[in-house]
């Protein structure tokens, strides 16, 4: 008896493929790992290139957090979400962020755990309202 399943996509034809890597070269991706490894994180971490404009890279006035520090936070809450996700796959959650006012804003994000280019386990961040 063969108990081995019969993959169901063996027949179609591959309409497009578009890697992590690429992703990443193209600039779609935002490639944080060095800074998660430092952090203790092991797995790839990238952020959508919104999330990095919108939450990391913007400019701000000199006493507000800087792209390093704000790195750095968000990689702790990666942490922190991890650990308490149990598992989760998909996770919702704010983080606050400090504009060049000095005020912070709560800006709603999707931490994704899953397959990368080789199958690998990689965390993506994106806005809430963006797709993988």
């Amino acid at each position: 008896m063969n108990t081995q399943q019969k993959n169901p996509f063996e027949d179609f034809d591959v309409i497009d493929v578009y890697s992590r890597t690429e992703a990443i070269d193209d600039g779609f991706l935002v490639d944080l790992s060095s800074t998660a490894r430092e952090a203790g994180i092991q797995y790839p971490v990238a952020v959508t290139s919104t999330v990095y404009a919108d939450c990391i890279a913007f400019p701000v006035d000199e006493g507000c957090l800087d792209e390093q520090e704000r790195t750095v936070d968000l990689m702790t809450t990666i942490q922190a979400l991890v650990r308490m996700g149990r598992g989760e796959r998909e996770i919702i959650f704010e983080m606050p962020i400090e504009d060049d006012t000095g005020e912070c804003q709560a800006v709603a994000l999707k931490l994704v755990c899953g397959p990368g280019d080789l199958g690998e386990p990689v965390i993506t961040v994106m806005m809430r309202d963006e797709d993988r």
